[in-house]
């Protein structure tokens, strides 16, 4: 895990306080702060995980595996990526 400075914690601890929030929730306040979310998810738009060019602030969205990531998830996401 790599550091997390003083603002960057407060939001985590903050997004950690209400865990009735849904994942979507999450997201849409995750991105107003500046964090890219990327889904992890194996599709035909995706892209290998190691060519994507991700922020230093990143969240990563992992479905099940069966059902994956939601569509509506996968709408809110900047990007898809999926381990070669």
């Amino acid at each position: 895990m790599g550091m997390v400075d003083n603002k960057d914690r407060k939001i985590i601890e903050e997004l950690v306080k209400d865990s009735r929030q849904t994942t979507s929730h999450l997201s849409k306040k995750l991105k107003k702060e500046g964090v890219q979310i990327v889904a992890l998810e194996k599709n035909r738009t995706s892209h290998p995980l190691n060519s994507l060019k991700l922020k230093s602030k990143v969240a990563i969205i992992l479905g099940n595996e069966v059902e994956g990531v939601s569509d509506a998830l996968l709408k809110q996401s900047d990007l898809v990526g999926h381990i070669p």
